[in-house]
């Protein structure tokens, strides 16, 4: 049985905690994809790039995805099989990442389907 994302109570909608958009406005931001040459990828919203620092909110690192879809394929119609991504929790405070060697903003499908990959568990 699949838990419901939002509960409406006397017309006011809420949302699971786990499911909780970020509490920064992270309106007009855009979700991308970012490969750095050392810490690997991360996905999040940009808030800024500095040469090659790219400050993120809600940042997540992809550890795994399915490797015969490769990152431009993910950020144009997201994860092929979800099943197969294996990615760290959303950070709540901002990151700086340096290092960047490739930023791809991802289309509004795709971005929604990396945000419901599960984080892993402990």
């Amino acid at each position: 049985m699949t838990q419901p994302n939002t509960i409406k109570i006397d017309e006011v909608e809420y949302v699971r905690k786990d499911q909780a958009r970020p509490s920064r406005n992270t309106a007009g931001m855009d979700y991308c994809i970012i490969r750095s040459r050392e810490q690997g990828v991360m996905c999040g919203y940009v808030e800024a790039i500095n040469g090659r620092s790219v400050k993120l909110h809600s940042a997540r690192q992809i550890w795994a995805y399915d490797s015969t879809f490769v990152l431009p394929d993910i950020a144009e119609h997201g994860p092929r099989n979800a099943s197969k991504m294996q990615m760290s929790v959303a950070m709540s405070q901002p990151m700086i990442m340096l290092e960047a060697c490739g930023v791809l903003t991802c289309t509004a499908n795709a971005a929604e389907a990396l945000r419901q990959v599960p984080a892993m568990k402990k």
